[in-house]
């Protein structure tokens, strides 16, 4: 009969943690929080053999969009920069709308990574009247939102 032990950061999960070994090989937690993110291996030996496996667990964080665009009034041919940062974990996949439709990359309208990948800029170099309409960032997350 093997037997199994788990470590989270290369430590032995202590008895006192709040997650439940099921089995064999599961290691469960209802209620995650921010604190259970890290590198967990599951260590089984028979007393000839130790095999280890280890997986990564990242708890997710609602995003939280910490920068919005400014509303902005402009003559034609002036240059529109419009500012989104997120904060979450992982990192949010950010994307612009203007009137409901997503804004397509192209010419006039360009978008640039900001604060490390936390934010993305929409730059439009010259405006001009079709540009009018109410733009939005959205922010979509692997964790589902």
């Amino acid at each position: 009969v093997p037997s199994i032990s788990w470590l989270k950061g290369g430590q032995p999960l202590p008895s006192s943690s709040k997650f439940s070994k099921q089995g064999c090989c599961t290691l469960e937690k209802n209620r995650t929080k921010k604190g259970d993110t890290g590198n967990y291996t599951c260590v089984a030996t028979n007393g000839y053999v130790t095999k280890s496996k280890t997986l990564q667990i990242v708890v997710s964080e609602q995003p939280q969009i910490t920068q919005k665009p400014d509303d902005q009034t402009l003559k034609e041919d002036k240059k529109a920069v419009l500012n989104c940062t997120v904060k979450s974990v992982p990192q949010a996949k950010i994307s612009w709308r203007k009137d409901g439709k997503e804004v397509q990359e192209d010419s006039e309208h360009i978008f640039e990574e900001v604060d490390g990948g936390l934010g993305k800029r929409l730059v439009i170099p010259k405006v001009k009247p079709s540009d009018n309409g109410t733009y939005e960032c959205l922010a979509d997350h692997p964790g589902g939102w």
